[in-house]
């Protein structure tokens, strides 16, 4: 082949290397976070940033601002790069918002009932709806009979948690207006973040619970820690919301 033909040919596959180079991150990326997409579909779309509660309590001095625990912003970090692509996310205090303020739009809320009142007021409306209960009493889970408390190591580290995952379409089921809901939290604040994680990056999570998509559904997982990193994770079970 000519030196002029060398010439034109290297630009050329300069060029096509520079698009395949760009092109395959992206596509691997919108293959691996599929299941993720169809997660948070109902949560795409709304009239401005998704509003995601925390639990928060007072500061120790008075009037100083209220804290979210690390735990709960590590969580809220899971949600706002899981939506990184598609919208974006802003905290809302729990103890400072009103459900009647978010159910005009979908929103997440984060924390178990005894610290977040409005994790609270949707197990609420949802009644007996869901199989898995908190017991704000014992702070364990109690599910087909059996108790799941957390579990302590000898230094009194988090040894075992577990979480509840329920993902409404619709906050109101009789209502076909009423806007998407999600709703995680852990007996801990290491259950929520884990369980916020799993929606990202378990595909047992998603062979568990896509079926449902199309519906109200819900999953309870079980997390096992090492000096507070979490070594496994475990569906128990998963299913829709009758």
């Amino acid at each position: 082949m000519s030196e002029v033909g060398n010439i034109i040919q290297w630009p050329i596959w300069s060029i096509l290397g520079a698009i395949v180079g760009w092109t395959f991150p992206h596509l691997y990326r919108w293959f691996k976070t599929r299941g993720q997409r169809k997660f948070w579909k109902p949560f795409i779309a709304g009239k401005g940033p998704l509003p995601v509660v925390l639990t928060d309590k007072a500061g120790a001095k008075p009037r100083s601002p209220a804290k979210v625990s690390i735990t709960d912003v590590q969580a809220y970090s899971e949600v706002r790069s899981a939506l990184a692509d598609f919208r974006k996310v802003k905290i809302r205090a729990g103890s400072a918002v009103r459900i009647d303020e978010l159910i005009e739009d979908s929103f997440v809320t984060l924390g178990g009932p005894k610290a977040n009142g409005i994790t609270e007021q949707v197990l609420q409306r949802l009644g007996g709806r869901v199989p898995v209960l908190y017991d704000q009493v014992s702070g364990a889970f109690r599910f087909k009979g059996d108790e799941f408390a957390p579990v302590y190591d000898a230094r009194e580290f988090v040894a075992r948690d577990y979480a509840l995952i329920l993902r409404l379409l619709h906050l109101d089921d009789k209502n076909s207006k009423s806007k998407a809901v999600l709703v995680v939290f852990g007996l801990h604040g290491h259950g929520t973040e884990q369980a916020v994680r799993a929606i990202s990056d378990h595909d047992p999570l998603y062979q568990r619970i896509s079926p449902y998509f199309g519906k109200d559904c819900w999953a309870f997982l079980r997390f096992d820690y090492t000096d507070h990193s979490c070594t496994d994770r475990t569906v128990i079970d998963a299913g829709k919301l009758n």
